[in-house]
């Protein structure tokens, strides 16, 4: 089984010229929370623990915070959070109430 999904994309995130979308628990560790986030590199410790106790999981994977900034870019969601941030007040409760939804759909 691949541990990684990688594709060539265009244009290139961060000047790579290839992009990994999606890690499989059995790979990840708590090394990796900047790539999948803490809950999925804690589920990829757990997978890993448990099968080396003899347990048999499922494998699963998650979906990378680069593949997530790619679909952000692709479909043009991350100009739309941006204009919709500009001017952020984070001490104005009106503001974020306002934009909070807004920013969610």
């Amino acid at each position: 089984m691949p541990t990684t999904l990688e594709v060539q994309i265009a244009p290139p995130i961060r000047g790579a010229a290839k992009a990994t979308l999606i890690k499989w628990f059995a790979d990840l560790g708590i090394e990796d929370v900047p790539l999948v986030g803490g809950k999925n590199a804690s589920l990829g410790e757990m997978v890993r623990a448990l099968r080396d106790k003899g347990v048999q999981v499922p494998n699963g994977f998650a979906i990378t915070a680069e593949a997530y900034r790619y679909f952000l870019g692709e479909t043009g969601l991350d100009q739309r959070i941006d204009q919709i941030l500009t001017g952020l007040d984070t001490i104005s409760r009106s503001f974020l109430s306002i934009n909070s939804p807004k920013a969610s759909r």
